[in-house]
C-alpha cells in the first residue's frame, strides 16, 4: 500500500509541475514578444526622428524670426 501512495504522490507532483512549467513559459513568451515590440519601436522612433529633424530643420530656415527675437 506504500508504494501505492509514493505512486500516486509522486504522480501528483509531476503534474504540479508540469502545469507550473506552462505557466512560466507563457510568462517568458510574454516577455520575449515585449521585447521584439520595443526592439522595433526605438528602431521605427530613430529613423522618425531623423525625418523629424530635418523638417524642423526645414522650417526653421524658412519661418525667420524679427529681428530683436
Amino acid at each position: 500500500m506504500k508504494r501505492v501512495g509514493e505512486q500516486v504522490n509522486a504522480e501528483i507532483l509531476s503534474l504540479y509541475l508540469a502545469g507550473s512549467r506552462q505557466a512560466a513559459q507563457g510568462i517568458i513568451e510574454f516577455a520575449l514578444m515585449i521585447v521584439v515590440l520595443v526592439a522595433v519601436a526605438s528602431i521605427g522612433l530613430g529613423a522618425l526622428g531623423v525625418d523629424l529633424q530635418g523638417l524642423f530643420t526645414g522650417l526653421g530656415g524658412k519661418l525667420k524670426l524679427p529681428a530683436g527675437f
